[in-house]
Protein backbone atom coordinates (compact mmCIF):
# COMPACT_ATOMS: atom_id res chain seq x y z
CA UNK A 1 0.00 0.00 0.00
CA UNK A 2 1.46 3.43 -1.32
CA UNK A 3 0.65 6.58 1.13
CA UNK A 4 1.99 10.20 1.09
CA UNK A 5 3.13 11.22 4.57
CA UNK A 6 5.63 13.43 6.72
CA UNK A 7 8.63 11.63 7.98
CA UNK A 8 9.39 13.61 11.06
CA UNK A 9 12.99 11.10 11.92
CA UNK A 10 15.35 8.31 12.06
CA UNK A 11 16.76 6.21 14.11
CA UNK A 12 19.05 3.35 13.71
CA UNK A 13 20.27 0.65 15.81
CA UNK A 14 22.39 -1.93 15.78
CA UNK A 15 24.57 -4.18 18.11
CA UNK A 16 24.15 -7.39 20.48
CA UNK A 17 22.22 -7.70 23.84
CA UNK A 18 24.19 -8.42 26.66
CA UNK A 19 21.86 -10.67 28.15
CA UNK A 20 21.38 -12.80 24.96
CA UNK A 21 23.72 -12.19 22.75
CA UNK A 22 21.09 -11.96 20.05
CA UNK A 23 22.42 -9.48 17.19
CA UNK A 24 20.13 -6.64 16.51
CA UNK A 25 20.06 -4.72 13.07
CA UNK A 26 17.19 -1.61 12.47
CA UNK A 27 16.01 1.43 11.13
CA UNK A 28 12.92 3.00 12.64
CA UNK A 29 10.97 5.78 10.96
CA UNK A 30 8.77 8.00 12.44
CA UNK A 31 6.53 8.95 10.45
CA UNK A 32 3.52 11.89 11.01
CA UNK A 33 -0.13 11.00 10.89
CA UNK A 34 -3.16 13.17 11.27
CA UNK A 35 -5.71 12.81 14.21
CA UNK A 36 -8.75 11.92 13.31
CA UNK A 37 -10.60 15.18 12.68
CA UNK A 38 -14.05 13.69 13.39
CA UNK A 39 -12.87 13.96 17.49
CA UNK A 40 -13.24 17.56 18.71
CA UNK A 41 -10.95 16.68 21.52
CA UNK A 42 -7.94 16.17 19.23
CA UNK A 43 -5.98 18.65 17.15
CA UNK A 44 -2.61 18.29 14.66
CA UNK A 45 -0.63 15.05 14.02
CA UNK A 46 1.06 12.71 16.18
CA UNK A 47 4.37 10.29 14.88
CA UNK A 48 4.30 6.66 14.44
CA UNK A 49 7.70 4.35 14.54
CA UNK A 50 7.62 2.29 11.91
CA UNK A 51 10.35 0.05 11.06
CA UNK A 52 12.48 -0.17 7.62
CA UNK A 53 14.81 -2.97 7.21
CA UNK A 54 18.31 -3.27 8.83
CA UNK A 55 20.30 -0.08 9.52
CA UNK A 56 22.07 0.20 6.06
CA UNK A 57 18.68 2.20 4.69
CA UNK A 58 19.28 5.34 7.64
CA UNK A 59 22.32 6.04 5.23
CA UNK A 60 19.82 6.10 1.95
CA UNK A 61 18.53 9.85 3.92
CA UNK A 62 22.30 11.59 4.41
CA UNK A 63 21.61 15.27 2.59
CA UNK A 64 17.96 15.23 3.24
CA UNK A 65 17.62 17.90 5.69
CA UNK A 66 13.93 16.53 8.02
CA UNK A 67 11.42 16.73 8.00
CA UNK A 68 10.72 15.90 4.70
CA UNK A 69 7.59 14.38 2.67
CA UNK A 70 8.04 11.07 1.13
CA UNK A 71 5.76 8.60 -0.93
CA UNK A 72 6.13 5.40 1.34
CA UNK A 73 5.48 1.73 0.38
CA UNK A 74 4.13 -0.40 3.24
CA UNK A 75 3.18 -3.83 4.24
CA UNK A 76 1.34 -5.56 6.79
CA UNK A 77 2.95 -8.45 8.45
CA UNK A 78 2.34 -10.60 11.56
CA UNK A 79 4.09 -12.67 13.64
CA UNK A 80 1.63 -14.79 14.69
CA UNK A 81 0.45 -12.62 17.32
CA UNK A 82 0.84 -9.39 16.39
CA UNK A 83 0.08 -7.20 13.22
CA UNK A 84 2.67 -4.93 12.39
CA UNK A 85 2.91 -2.41 9.58
CA UNK A 86 6.67 -2.45 7.72
CA UNK A 87 8.30 0.27 5.30
CA UNK A 88 9.30 -1.80 2.18
CA UNK A 89 10.16 1.80 0.43
CA UNK A 90 10.07 5.23 1.01
CA UNK A 91 10.89 7.96 -1.83
CA UNK A 92 11.48 11.42 -0.65
CA UNK A 93 9.70 13.76 -2.21
CA UNK A 94 12.76 15.04 -4.95
CA UNK A 95 12.18 19.24 -3.79
CA UNK A 96 13.71 17.81 -0.39
CA UNK A 97 16.91 16.19 -1.89
CA UNK A 98 20.01 18.24 -1.23
CA UNK A 99 24.26 17.06 -1.82
CA UNK A 100 24.72 14.83 0.76
CA UNK A 101 25.90 14.95 4.17
CA UNK A 102 28.34 13.42 6.10
CA UNK A 103 26.63 11.81 9.31
CA UNK A 104 28.30 11.52 12.64
CA UNK A 105 28.87 8.15 14.13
Amino acid sequence: MKMFAKVQGLKRSKGVMNDTGKAYDSTTVYVEFPFARNNPDMRGSATEPMKFGTSENFEKFNGIPLPFDAEIDIEVETNGNRVQNVIVDIQPVRSEIKAPEKVLK
